[in-house]
């Protein structure tokens, strides 16, 4: 008799197996099936296998808490008397969920080993890892100071280097999640390093724009060479985490790899049907907001007239100033360049 442990999923846990047609469960060192749960008695239930006909029988031991078979979604409480249990239902002993099954029970075949099995175990790395990080903070400061090489800020700046490298471990933490609850193996460093290598590919992408738009032109496909590769690479990344942290089979692993690339798809269809006939440089944009959601209150008409007045008394003598000391530096100038001619004169008429 072989007892499967199984989760409210249905995914197999652990397997034991036991010699003899009768088997008795529960918390009590003395039965054959032990299980660790508080909601079940000492003796919980009996399952005895009939070789001749091949079929369980379950008998509840009067368990405080009972115990139910699931068939489907047909529920059925067992009693003292010996209950039928067919192939493939499911035993509640407490909260306990367990399978029990046959020697001639068929399995599942086994799961192949993928081609790339050898590189994701090398992208699983710690040492991919840290040099993925140093590549994504290399990348980010490069970007920054490409942009605002003077800024008063590259510091603060730089610091986003770290948000992603953050972002990233939140990201293989949740698939880590999905594959503990899938009973996988979990594959944390993988899951981070390839969303670190897939922002690094975004960065260099970035950073070589314009040198592929200059030397390259008909390689950057009127602009949408970088949708393209956020699509690849979004695609496979995904791909890969759902082969390795889910159980979905090839068709379910291709659909969800694809709603990310579809949503770039969407996003740029979206960008060509509502195009701009103007395009402002730098770009302008205004957000009209109602008065009653304006915190900081609005501004009158009187009051805007009275501020602009205000500031042009106190910057009129100051414009006043500086124009009488052009005036005064053009004259000298001007003194110069006649006391020279008439010293020429003089010269000459002597």
């Amino acid at each position: 008799m072989i007892i499967q442990s199984i989760d409210r999923s249905g995914h197999v846990i652990a397997i034991h197996k036991y010699v003899g047609s009768r088997v008795d469960i529960g918390r009590g060192f003395s039965n054959q099936h032990i299980i660790n749960d508080p909601y079940a008695d000492g003796k919980h239930v009996r399952v005895e296998y009939d070789h001749q006909h091949e079929v369980f029988f379950i008998s509840d031991l009067e368990s405080a808490n009972g115990t139910t078979i699931l068939r489907g979604k047909q529920i059925i409480n067992v009693n003292a008397h010996p209950t039928p249990l067919q192939a493939g239902d499911t035993l509640v002993v407490g909260k306990t969920h367990m399978r029990i099954v046959t020697e001639h029970t068929p399995v599942p075949p086994p799961l192949r080993f993928s081609k790339f099995e050898e590189t994701y175990r090398l992208l699983g790395q710690w040492w991919v890892f840290i040099i993925a990080s140093i590549a994504v903070l290399s990348l980010n400061a490069w970007s920054i100071y490409i942009e605002a090489p003077f800024s008063e800020t590259l510091t603060k700046q730089y610091a986003e280097g770290i948000y992603v490298v953050l972002v990233a471990l939140g990201f293989a933490g949740i698939w880590s999640i999905a594959a503990k609850l899938q009973h996988l193996e979990v594959k944390f460093l993988l899951y981070a390093n390839l969303a670190l290598l897939a922002e690094s590919i975004f960065m260099l992408l970035d950073l070589s724009e314009w040198v592929i738009k200059f030397n390259m032109a008909w390689l950057w496909l009127s602009g949408y060479t970088p949708e393209l590769v956020a699509m690849a690479v979004l695609f496979v990344g995904l791909y890969i985490c759902a082969y390795q942290a889910t159980r979905l089979r090839l068709r379910g692993r291709i659909i969800f790899a694809s709603i990310a690339p579809a949503l770039i798809v969407l996003t740029t269809t979206m960008k060509l049907l509502d195009k701009d006939d103007f395009k402002s440089r730098p770009d302008y944009k205004m957000i009209v907001v109602s008065p009653s959601w304006q915190l900081r209150g609005s501004v009158t008409e009187d009051k805007f007239l009275a501020a602009t007045k205000k500031v042009y008394k106190e910057a009129a003598p100051v414009e006043k100033k500086m124009s009488g000391a052009k005036k005064e530096d053009l004259m000298e100038e001007g003194d110069g360049e006649v006391g020279g001619g008439a010293s020429s004169a003089v010269l000459r008429g002597g």
